[in-house]
């Protein structure tokens, strides 16, 4: 499926992979596939975008599981408390996150 569309405000929204993180990231994906999902809303990649490139560049299969959100604002909401949970952050880098989140709620 090279059919989804990379949003670039979903793409730019989390910050980028460190060198060593994305090497990790390739072997693991070449050691042993893609094994999360890389999930969308309205065909855009909110969660896998750096699997998804790996998928592409070496013609691996994915699954994808669609998510439904009132808006871009909502999907981002969910994108930053999607990484908040679960990535090993710098300090500095959470707090960015964390006010990225405020502002997007203070808008609702």
């Amino acid at each position: 499926m090279s059919d989804l569309i990379i949003n670039p405000r979903f793409k730019e929204l989390l910050p980028l992979l460190t060198r060593g993180e994305a090497e990790q990231l390739e072997k693991s994906i070449l050691d042993e596939g893609i094994r999360e999902p890389i999930k969308i809303w309205n065909n855009q990649i909110i969660d896998g975008h750096n699997r998804y490139e790996l998928a592409e560049k070496y013609g691996l299969p994915f699954k994808v599981v669609d998510y439904f959100f009132e808006d871009e604002d909502a999907v981002c909401e969910w994108m930053l408390t999607n990484q908040l949970g679960r990535r090993n952050l710098e300090p500095y880098i959470k707090t960015l996150l964390i006010g990225q989140l405020y502002e997007l709620q203070k808008k609702r």
